[in-house]
């Protein structure tokens, strides 16, 4: 999914009981699409760490559901076998001993098809993470003159990379670039562009 851009990975710190865990959060297109709100809560810190708490820890409902959906299927004759007799497949050269009793037939599935669940999504709204983070400094400092290292600051990544991504974003003309003398140093000011505004920015002043 994250892949396919429709979770990214948001953040990285300890939890509760001091295990380094990553933060994945739906990715920021799809939460403007939907009118998700998206990010960390500003203000008091209580606010901003809820999320680590344990009872938003999922990783076992996650793993748990994975197990569910998997199955295997035999690719000659279709016989099914739970994801829990994989052992006795493994061990038999996945074999379809239920079926056609062939040996090497037997794979991997996922019971979960549903090829038009994201049939609704605009994917040209799916941008990379950072990419998306880039706008969402620049949507939020629409007032402030941003260029790459201040941007790079805001974001923990080198300028070398937001310098690199944002060419990526004006091709799409989704940021413009102006040349501007700050404190005595030339520099490329970023700003959104109205297509930006509209695509992911649209109830915001």
């Amino acid at each position: 999914m994250e892949l396919n851009y429709f979770i990214s990975k948001y953040y990285e710190q300890a939890d509760r009981d001091g295990i380094v865990i990553s933060i994945y959060a739906i990715n920021y297109g799809l939460c403007r699409e939907q009118n998700i709100n998206f990010g960390r809560p500003k203000g008091n810190t209580k606010y901003r760490k809820y999320y680590i708490s344990r009872h938003f820890n999922y990783d076992k409902l996650l793993q748990q559901y994975l197990i569910e959906q998997k199955h295997f299927v035999c690719t000659e004759c279709g016989q099914e076998y739970q994801y829990s007799e994989f052992d006795i497949l493994q061990k038999i050269g996945m074999m379809c001993y239920l079926g056609c009793k062939k040996t090497g037939t037997v794979e991997e599935s996922f019971k979960f098809k549903d090829e038009n669940l994201f049939e609704g999504i605009k994917r040209e709204k799916l941008l990379p993470e950072v990419e998306l983070d880039i706008l969402h400094v620049l949507s939020q400092n629409k007032k402030a003159q941003l260029y790459a290292s201040l941007i790079a600051r805001e974001l923990d990544c080198s300028h070398q990379l937001v310098s690199k991504r944002s060419e990526k974003l004006q091709n799409a003309e989704l940021i413009k670039k102006e040349n501007e003398i700050i404190d005595g140093v030339p520099r490329k000011v970023y700003q959104l562009t109205e297509k930006a505004e509209i695509l992911y920015f649209p109830n915001t002043d």
